[in-house]
Parts: C-alpha cells; sequence; structure tokens
C-alpha cells in the first residue's frame, strides 16, 4: 500500500520540477511532469487542482487550446473558486473563438473573486477580467458579422446552375472525361453525392421535446457523408438557413451515441483510448474516434470559411495530431475488425493515409487563410514545408482499389493535393518577390528569380488540376502575373495567354456559377484574355516585338496620376497608385495623405490601407500604422481566397510584422539626443546651461568685440525662449459654455527660428512641456489653416487653388506655419534617434520653399513671408543635410541616400554660400542687426558643411580596395575637419571636438609627432574658454571622453620626448589605457 506521505513528497517534487521547466520554456517536458504528478494522486484537492491548471497553462503556451479547455474544466471541478484555472479555461476558448464559453469563464473568474475589501492585487484582476469581457464581446460581435457576410450563410439560388448539377448533365450525355486525369465533373460530382446524401439524413432528423428536454432521431453516418463531401472538395458545400441549428443538434447526437471527446483536445484522446480498448474493444472505439476526428474536421472547415481563422487551423490540426498518433500507435490493426459493413464507411476509414491526406490538405490551406498567421508560429517557410511534406507524401503513395469504383476518388486524393501543394509552392516565391517590388517599385535579379520562380510553380499546378477546373486558367493566369513581373517577354507570355484562352470554355460548362466566377475571382483569367487581344493587336501593326516584356499598365509617374486625379477625383485607385509613387521615394506624409484619401473613397481597399501603414510606418505614427495593418487584412475576403488575395494578404501580413519589428527596434544610445530639462537638475542644472553661461559673459564679448559661440547660443536661446514662454501663455476657457483655446500664435514660430540658429538652445523645464507643446501645434496649426496632411507635393498642389480663394493673407501664413511644423517635427524624430522620420520633414519644408522661391519669385517678402528668404532656406537645408548624414550613418537598410548623396549635399550648401554672401543680398534688413544672425547664416552652414564633408572622406576610407584611396581619402578628412574646426569660433565645442577627430586620422595614418603635437597643444589652451560656456552641454559626455584621451596621449608622448624614447618625427597612435 503507497504511503499517502510519500505520495505527497512525490507529487510535490515533480510539481517543483515542472515549474522550473515551465520557468525555462520547456513546456513539453513541464507538460509530462505535471502528467506524473498527477496520476501520483487518486484523491482531488486543491493540490491536484493546481496540477490542472498549470498543465494547462503548458497547453496554452504551445498553443494545444482544447487540451488547455479539458484540464482547466478538470481544475474548476475541483475547485470552482480557482481563479487561475477560470483565466485558462477563459483565454483557451477565446483563442479557439467559443465566445459564449469564452465569456462564461471571465465571468466565474470575476465570480471567484470577493465582493468587497478586494486587496490592491485582486481589484487590478477585477479589472483586468472586466477588460476581457469587453473584449470577447467586441470580438463575438465582429465574428458574428463575419459570419452573416459570409458565403455559406444563403440559400444558394438556382442549384440546377450549380457545378455538380451542370457536371451530371454531362455525365449523363456522356461528356465527362475518366482516365488518369479525370474531368473535374466527377470530382465535384461524387462530392456532391457524399455531401447531399448527409444533408438529406440530417433534414430528416426527429426531434422530440418532452419536459423541456429535446431527444434526436437521426442517421449515425451524417458527419461522415458531409466530412466525406468536403474533403473531396470544398466546393460543394451549400447550406440553407436551417443548417447551423440542425449540425449542432447532429453533432450533439452523434457525439452521445458513440462516446465521442466533445471538450478535450488530442493529449485527452491519447490518453483515454488505451483505457477504453481495454473495457470495450475496437469497434466502440472506432466511432468515438471517427466522430471526434469528424467533428473537429466540420469545425475546421467553417470556421476558416467565416472568419474564425485560427480556430479553423487549431481544429485541422487537432484531427491530424490525432490520426497520426493513430496511423504511428495501431499501425497493424485491420481495418475490418469484424466492423460490420453498414458502419465501416465511416469507422475505420479516418485512419487510411488517402484520409489523413485529405485532411492535411485542408489544413494546408487553412494556414494560407490566416489573417495573423504569425499569431500561429506559421512563417512563409513553415507553410512551405507543408506544401512540400504533403507533395512528397501523395507522390509516394500507392492508389486504393477504391480508385477505380469511384471515379474522381483518384483526383480527390491524389491529383488535388499535389496541385494545392504547387500553387502554394508559387504562392511563397510570389510573396518573395512582390515583398521587393513593393519596396523599392524595381526589380533586382532576386525578386525576377522569385517571380519565374513562381511562375513555373503555377503552371505546374495548372497543368496537374484537370483542363476543365476552374483553377486550371486562373493558376495560368496567377503564372502569367509572376512572368510579368518578372520582366518576360511576350514570346514566354503570350503562350499562357493563350491556354487560359483555350481552356475558359471548357471551364464554363461546369465551373459558370462557381463562387469563383459569381464573385469575379478569376477576372485575372479575363484580363489575360483581354492583354492576349491587345498584343497581338499591336504585334500585327508592329509596336510590340516578341522579344520584349509587355505587362498590363501599373505604376505610373506621380505626375501622371495626379493629371488622372484632376479628370476623377473620386478614383480610390488613383490616389492609392499615386501613395505608391510617393513610397517609393519614400515621401511619406504624401503618400499618406494619398492613402488615406483612398480609403476614404473606398473602405475596404486593402491595398489603399496598405500603403497607409506603410507611409505611417515611415512617419512613426505606430497606431495608425497598425490600425491600417488590421483594416487592411480584414478587408480581404475571409473565405474561397483567389491566389492573388493569398499572395496579397501574407504580404500584408509580412508587412504588419515588419512594422511591429521596427516599432520594437531598440534606438541605440548614441543617436539620441540628450535634451537638457529642469526636472534633471533643477534650477541648479539650467544654470549650468551654455546660454545661461553665455549671459555672464555678454558684455564682456560686446565689449571688446570677441569671436565667440556664446553670441550665436544666447541668439538662438532667447528666441526659443521667447516661443517657449509665449506657449505657456496659451489656456484652455469655457466661453458661453464651450471650451475654447486662447493665446498668442507665434510661439512656433520663435522656437523653430531658435533651432535653426542653434539646434543646442533646445530645453524642455518639465514634464508637461511636450503636452503644452502638442496643444500649441494644434492651436496655431487651427488658427493659420496650415496643412495637416500630406507633404510637400499636396501642399505644391493645394496652394495655388487656396491662393485664389483666399488670398495671401490667409495662405501664406497656412505655408509658413506648414514648415515651421514640419522644422520642428523633424528636430524632435532626430533628437529621438529617428533619423529617417527627420529627413523626410526636413525635405519636406526644403521641397516646399524651393518650390515657392521659384513659383512666387517676384511676390512681395511681405505676403509671402520669410520662410523663403535665402537665409532661411538655408538654415533649413543645414539640418536637413545633417539628419542624412545622421540616417547614412545608422546603415538604415530603409534609407534611400548614399554617403555621396550627403557629400554632394555638402557641396552645394558650400557653393550657394559662395554665391550668396553678406554683400550680395539685402535679406538681412528683416533681421535683428544681431551678430548671431551672420553666424548663424554663414559662419556655422560653413562650418558644419566642411565637417560633413570630413564624415563622408573618413567614412570613404573604410571601403576603398587600395591602400593609395585609402590614404587619399584620410588626407582629405583630416584636412576638411581641422578646416571646420577653425571655422568655428575658438570657443565653441565644436572647435575642440573636430580637431580631435583630426587628431584621430592623423595619427591612424602615422603622422609625426611634429605634426600631432601642435594639435594637441591647440585642443588644451582652447578647452578652458570652452568649458567656460559649454561644460554641461547635451554632448559633453562624447566630447569630453576625446579630448580626455588627447590629453593622455599628449603627455605620453611627452614624456617620451623627454625620455628619448621618441623623437619629433615618431609615428604615435592611439593610447589605449
Amino acid at each position: 500500500m503507497n504511503n499517502p506521505a510519500s505520495t505527497e513528497s512525490m507529487m510535490e517534487r515533480l510539481k517543483a520540477e515542472g515549474n522550473a521547466l515551465f520557468g525555462d520554456g520547456d513546456y513539453r517536458a513541464a507538460y509530462e511532469k505535471y502528467s506524473e504528478a498527477i496520476r501520483e494522486t487518486s484523491h482531488s484537492s486543491r493540490e491536484v487542482a493546481i496540477l490542472y491548471a498549470n498543465r494547462a497553462a503548458c497547453c496554452l503556451s504551445m498553443k494545444e487550446y482544447m487540451d488547455a479547455v479539458h484540464d482547466g474544466k478538470k481544475a474548476t471541478n475541483i475547485d470552482p473558486t480557482y481563479v487561475k484555472a477560470w483565466v485558462r479555461v477563459a483565454t483557451a476558448f477565446a483563442k479557439l473563438e467559443s465566445w459564449d464559453q469564452s465569456r462564461a469563464a471571465w465571468e466565474s473568474a470575476l465570480s471567484s473573486l470577493p465582493t468587497t475589501d478586494l486587496s490592491p492585487a485582486q481589484v487590478t484582476l477585477k479589472t483586468q477580467f472586466e477588460t476581457e469581457l469587453k473584449t470577447v464581446n467586441a470580438a463575438e460581435t465582429k465574428s458574428k458579422a463575419s459570419v452573416k457576410g459570409g458565403k455559406y450563410t444563403k440559400v444558394m439560388a438556382g442549384t440546377e446552375n450549380m457545378p455538380w448539377s451542370r457536371a451530371l448533365a454531362l455525365a449523363q450525355d456522356e461528356k465527362l472525361v475518366k482516365g488518369p486525369v479525370p474531368s473535374s465533373g466527377w470530382v465535384i460530382l461524387n462530392a456532391y453525392r457524399d455531401f447531399i446524401r448527409g444533408m438529406t439524413n440530417m433534414q430528416q432528423m426527429v426531434v422530440k421535446s418532452k419536459k423541456n428536454k429535446e431527444s434526436v432521431q437521426s442517421s449515425l453516418s451524417v458527419l461522415s457523408d458531409i466530412t466525406n463531401g468536403i474533403l473531396r472538395d470544398e466546393r460543394v458545400f451549400h447550406a440553407n438557413g436551417q443548417f447551423f441549428d440542425l449540425l449542432q443538434k447532429q453533432t450533439r447526437y452523434e457525439a452521445e451515441l458513440t462516446g465521442a471527446w466533445v471538450s478535450g483536445g488530442p493529449k485527452q484522446v491519447q490518453d483515454e483510448v488505451p483505457k477504453r480498448l481495454r473495457a470495450t474493444g475496437w469497434l466502440p472505439v472506432r466511432r468515438a474516434l471517427s466522430v471526434t476526428v469528424r467533428i473537429w474536421i466540420m469545425r475546421g472547415f467553417l470556421d476558416s470559411n467565416m472568419g474564425a481563422l485560427n480556430g479553423g487551423v487549431e481544429f485541422y490540426k487537432r484531427a491530424l495530431d490525432v490520426l497520426e498518433w493513430g496511423r504511428l500507435m495501431y499501425p497493424n490493426v485491420p481495418i475490418e475488425v469484424s466492423a460490420p459493413l453498414d458502419v465501416r464507411h465511416f469507422d475505420c476509414a479516418i485512419f487510411e493515409a488517402s484520409f489523413v491526406r485529405g485532411v492535411r490538405r485542408a489544413f494546408m490551406n487553412s494556414v494560407l487563410y490566416m489573417k495573423e498567421a504569425d499569431a500561429c508560429g506559421y512563417t512563409l517557410d513553415d507553410i512551405t514545408q507543408i506544401a512540400r511534406n504533403l507533395k512528397a507524401e501523395t507522390e509516394m503513395s500507392e492508389g486504393s482499389p477504391y480508385c477505380a469504383l469511384d471515379t474522381g476518388f483518384y483526383a480527390s486524393f491524389w491529383i488535388y493535393p499535389i496541385a494545392d501543394a504547387l500553387s502554394v509552392l508559387g504562392w511563397y516565391h510570389m510573396q518573395l518577390g512582390l515583398r521587393s517590388v513593393d519596396a523599392t517599385n524595381s526589380l533586382e535579379s532576386a525578386s525576377r528569380d522569385d517571380f519565374f520562380e513562381a511562375a513555373k510553380y503555377y503552371i505546374q499546378s495548372a497543368e496537374k488540376y484537370p483542363e476543365d477546373d476552374e483553377k486550371h486558367p486562373h493558376m495560368l493566369a496567377v503564372a502569367l502575373e509572376g512572368l510579368w513581373w518578372g520582366g518576360a517577354p511576350l514570346r514566354e507570355t503570350l503562350p499562357v495567354c493563350r491556354n487560359i484562352r483555350a481552356t475558359m470554355p471548357k471551364v464554363m460548362k461546369i465551373w459558370q456559377n462557381s463562387s469563383m466566377f459569381m464573385n469575379l475571382r478569376n477576372a485575372n483569367c479575363f484580363e489575360a484574355i483581354a492583354f492576349l487581344k491587345e498584343a497581338e493587336e499591336k504585334l500585327a501593326e508592329g509596336v510590340y516585338s516578341l522579344d520584349n516584356a509587355y505587362m498590363p499598365a501599373d505604376m505610373a509617374a506621380y505626375e501622371k496620376y495626379s493629371e488622372a486625379i484632376k479628370e476623377d477625383s473620386k478614383n480610390a485607385v488613383l490616389y492609392a497608385n499615386r501613395a505608391a509613387t510617393s513610397l517609393s521615394m519614400k515621401e511619406f506624409l504624401d503618400a499618406a495623405n494619398d492613402a488615406k484619401e483612398a480609403t476614404k473613397l473606398d473602405p475596404s481597399y486593402a491595398k489603399a490601407w496598405a500603403r497607409l501603414a506603410s507611409a505611417s510606418q515611415g512617419l512613426g505614427v505606430w497606431d495608425q500604422c497598425f490600425s491600417a495593418w488590421d483594416t487592411a487584412l480584414a478587408c480581404i475576403p475571409s473565405q474561397d481566397l483567389t491566389d492573388a488575395q493569398k499572395a496579397l494578404q501574407a504580404q500584408l501580413q509580412e508587412g504588419l510584422k515588419a512594422s511591429k519589428a521596427a516599432q520594437s527596434k531598440p534606438v541605440p544610445r548614441d543617436r539620441i539626443v540628450e535634451i537638457p530639462t529642469a526636472g534633471s537638475g533643477g534650477r541648479n542644472a539650467m544654470n549650468k546651461m551654455p546660454w545661461t553661461r553665455a549671459a555672464a559673459m555678454e558684455k564682456k564679448i560686446i565689449a571688446e568685440d570677441l569671436d565667440s559661440s556664446a553670441i550665436i547660443i544666447l541668439y538662438a536661446s532667447r528666441t526659443f525662449e521667447r516661443g517657449v514662454k509665449t506657449m505657456k501663455t496659451t489656456v484652455k476657457k469655457y466661453i458661453q459654455g464651450e471650451l475654447a483655446v486662447e493665446g498668442t500664435p507665434n510661439a512656433i514660430e520663435f522656437m523653430s527660428s531658435g533651432i535653426l540658429i542653434d539646434r543646442r538652445c533646445f530645453y524642455m523645464d518639465g514634464r508637461e512641456w511636450m503636452n503644452q507643446y502638442m496643444e500649441q501645434v494644434k492651436f496655431e496649426g487651427e488658427y493659420y489653416q496650415a496643412w495637416g496632411k500630406g507633404g510637400s507635393k499636396t501642399v505644391c498642389d493645394q496652394a495655388p487653388g487656396r491662393l485664389k480663394k483666399e488670398g495671401w493673407s490667409s495662405v501664406g501664413p497656412a505655408i509658413c506655419m506648414t514648415v515651421r511644423l514640419w522644422i520642428m517635427q523633424g528636430f524632435l524624430m532626430g533628437s529621438t534617434g529617428n533619423q529617417g522620420l527627420a529627413t523626410e520633414h526636413y525635405r519636406n519644408a526644403v521641397a516646399v520653399i524651393d518650390w515657392g522661391r521659384e513659383k512666387w519669385k517676384d511676390v512681395d517678402r511681405s505676403l509671402r513671408g520669410d520662410i523663403f528668404d535665402v537665409t532661411f532656406r538655408r538654415s533649413v537645408n543645414r539640418l536637413f543635410i545633417s539628419a542624412v548624414m545622421d540616417w547614412v550613418d545608422t546603415n538604415d537598410p530603409d534609407c534611400s541616400y548614399t554617403p555621396q548623396d550627403v557629400a554632394k549635399l555638402a557641396q552645394d550648401l558650400i557653393k550657394e554660400l559662395w554665391h550668396n554672401t553678406p554683400e550680395k543680398i539685402n535679406e538681412d534688413q528683416y533681421h535683428p542687426r544681431h551678430a548671431g544672425f551672420y553666424e548663424a547664416s554663414w559662419t556655422y552652414p560653413h562650418a558644419d558643411a566642411l565637417g560633413i564633408l570630413g564624415w563622408f572622406h573618413r567614412r570613404q576610407a573604410k571601403t576603398v580596395k587600395t591602400a593609395e584611396d585609402r590614404e587619399i581619402h584620410l588626407t582629405a578628412a583630416a584636412r576638411n575637419y581641422m578646416e571646420a574646426s577653425n571655422t568655428f569660433p575658438a570657443d565653441d565645442e565644436f572647435n575642440v571636438l573636430f580637431k580631435s577627430i583630426a587628431l584621430d586620422i592623423l595619427r591612424e595614418q602615422g603622422t609625426p609627432l611634429r605634426q600631432t603635437l601642435p594639435i594637441c597643444k591647440q585642443i588644451r589652451k582652447a578647452i578652458p574658454a570652452v568649458l567656460k560656456i559649454w561644460e554641461c552641454s547635451a554632448m559633453s559626455k562624447r566630447r569630453d571622453t576625446g579630448i580626455q584621451e588627447v590629453i593622455e596621449w599628449e603627455y605620453k608622448c611627452q614624456q617620451g620626448l623627454l625620455a628619448g624614447t621618441l623623437t619629433p618625427a615618431s609615428k604615435v597612435g592611439h593610447h589605449r589605457s
């Protein structure tokens, strides 16, 4: 007899081991440990409930939701107040999209909490459960809407014209082909035979009610017949309004009569089958297994085709788990086992290879239907492997003797699985190719290879299907798309078009009224035929050549779409295509504006939502990005997807996944600019800021006419501070019962001007600063009617029209405010490390300024505004070039600029400075006569440009192949950095920073001490003056680290010279401590 104490000790040990394995993420091993612990005890107790709940957690982590429900319910049966167990039951039911049961479990979890005197933890749980209940209700509403509009909820009209009816008529006239590849008519006809037998028997069900109890009498072969028909060809499915109610009754009837497993999952089945076999033998167990598996197949089919995509995959997967386990566990059990003939067809067939293959084919297709494949752990490669496995298994499988008796059986379970698998392999390569096209709007060789590979598989798929199956020409049409995208010449594409044209009459004899035809999902076939007609005409005219590639017109230039929009302003496709053009040029503001317009015109336009999502990602507007991806996915039909729709769906899923990865990617700390705040050190910290120290030196600097960086930072900070003070006077008030904003609408002007003078002036003096700023942006944007949507192209397109209607008094300030808001946004994005987005905003600002300077060059400055001044444009351009450089320096694969582009921009800035000297322009009369204006408009832009050229040459030195070229670039880099350093005032931190970079380069070149030590001396002598102003600047840490290294290196070298171990000709590299 077992010792209870010993048993309890063993259970606790196994539980602890399970907990440890669960914590390590080894859920399978943890499940086994909890199972051993459960077997160690024979009584029900709180500890056993915990073990079942823990095992349910393992199942949830492994996405085995049915088993999670089973174990969670076991736990709640033992302890009805066990909150965690109810949570696991609720979560599992939600994953299975069983909303009523999930809701009931959440309500049970809530009722298990105390009603009064809740602890803080219990209050948190209560809030969480209430939120989950709302989520379940919302999900159920969405699911019901999907079902209501689904393809299987209405009675199909005119059934005499359905494919099976048309096939029957052809068969009676002996016009259906038999042989190794029979007509698709035999496939759908025999699928219909099974399906309609089950439907007819179910409709003959007898339901009686007595004393509020319902009893059902029906055939036990209904689920077998219906699922056999669906596995043969799912296109056979059709239902009337009574179907779902009858199916529920039929399922319950067959489950109760056979003892099927209705609440658990595969693990429960695998655990209980051996026990039942010992008690009852094979016949009852086979019946129970058959009904269980067929219930799961039915649920998988319905869920997959009615929007509950995760549930569909889950149920098919559970069926496969049991089928594969049964074939492996009981390979030698005879199929007959004394089963009467009338039950053999549904008791025994489920373990036959053809049946398993049919389920595996349905499972593969259900995975493709999923809106969020990554949520279930299936990647593109996973799906491809499923297809390869199905193809290989089918090819190795021998035909069944039943094939000779049932024309169409061989096609359903040997030909069609291979054809489907080949189409999935084509779909996979199409996704890879389309992803590249959408990203760059151009084709790399790898993309072409993927498109050609996709076409190859799609053609093989088409050739596998019977010639008169609607999927045959459809696969050819998708293959044609791959050839078009890959740039195949007409001599390769036209034969495919002719093949489509030749097969369509044969197809329409059977499939003319199929759901694919009725829903125009085979429109690509007719597009191919139309393209063939046009191409043949142009070949005859000599316009086309067979050796050249042509495809239907798709993407055009931005201007062409703009012209088309003027003619047809309500066409969503034109806006979406123009958005795609803007995306390819990384003009995200304009792309977002056009994409939004397209979605307004057509809320079901998936590509428009996808382009809005891509633009939003580029703008860093993550909420809008993810919402747009979700909406795009929701626009894809939930059932009967064409291959093009499947490709688009997978592309959208990958886009969402990429956006999530982009959002979660941390910004390197060295890319983030530290922003001074009062909160980081109070008033003392602000007193150490450069502008505060500069103010203390101001009188002396002016009196002695010193060239000091104090002048520019004072000019910048006072301008910026004026804007901040104005911002803080803006308040919200209720005026006559309505909320209104009261303030002065020039804060953004002064703040942006301060940043343009010297961006180091920026600070935030409290936690509420950003909220206040956003309120000011909204206030001034509305006050001046600035462009809140779109980018430079949108402004340039709309401004002339607004000018005619509203005049300069309205449009001038609106454009000025729009540009200044872009400047502010660019600066803020750059400060947080998002250099790509900073570049986008600065680029838009520069583009509008350049356009306006040309468009309105003869308009008086007082009307058009100061943003079109050459000095204003230069200041914005300076920020733009720096942002581009920083973006390139991140090695971001999405960056559309090269180091050469940056160098060209810097060189152009220097040329512009030489051309527009202060003597040549008169714009300074419009600015305060402040020395800082000259520094900000000429000195500092010149110094920045020289420093950027130094950056370029230093970067190039790392990539050139020869030592000679490397030396040339390093020499140029050191020279540019020294020139930049000497252009800055001697007390600016950039003076010593750029000198230390130049010194690094010279030491890297092996420059003798006679040249490097004088630079060290210059740095050392400049440090006291620099620190008087810039000791506590945002870049002090980076700057001081370099300076300290220079001082230590100089000391070591001087010691060497004194000791005689070094000479002025010695070449000494970096000192390493």
